[in-house]
This record gives structure tokens, sequence and C-alpha cells, in this order.
């Protein structure tokens, strides 16, 4: 869903509610709306992703996560949004985190 790399909720949600699969893959690196939303740094966005049941675990290609994108973005808010949501947390990316935030 390219509206997530745009961080406009309205549209997002406006898809969503229209039956827009929210963890459709989307693109040729194999990435969701989720992991737009998280490397743009969309907050709001991600929130409108949860709340259609959107899977924070995907990872794109490289094997990366939404959360590895939202923490190389430097994205201290999404990633503790993510954090609290998706359950594959690699150690070096903990350590990562913990060092950019703190």
């Amino acid at each position: 869903m390219a509206a997530c790399a745009s961080g406009s909720v309205k549209v997002v949600k406006a898809i969503l509610e229209r039956g827009g699969e929210v963890n459709q893959v989307m693109n040729r690196v194999k990435r969701h709306a989720a992991h737009e939303a998280a490397k743009g740094g969309f907050f709001e966005v991600l929130c409108t992703l949860a709340a259609y049941g959107a899977n924070f675990d995907v990872t794109d290609d490289k094997g990366d996560t939404p959360l590895h994108l939202a923490a190389i973005g430097g994205h201290a808010l999404c990633c503790k949004f993510l954090g609290q949501r998706g359950k594959f947390l690699s150690m070096s990316l903990f350590f990562f985190f913990f060092y950019m935030v703190f």
C-alpha cells in the first residue's frame, strides 16, 4: 500500500475500509505496508495498520522487519511501538536501539 510511504492516515484508512489487504507484499523487495510506514517514521499510520491486524514481524528480501527500518531511520516512537507488538527482536538490534535512544 503505497499510501503508507506518504504518511497519509486518511488514505490508508480509506483503502483498508474498502477491503485493502493490510499484510500484502507491495513491491519487488517484498516490503509490506508496515515496512514503508516504519521507514518513513509514520507512527499514526502504524497505529492504523495495527487496528486492521497488521503483522509487524514480516521481513523483506534482506531480512529486515519494520522495526529494523524504524531503528535505522532513527524513529524512536515507531521503534517503541513496534517493539511492543512484534515478536522478532534480535539482540544486535536491541543494542543498536538502546544506544540510539539513550
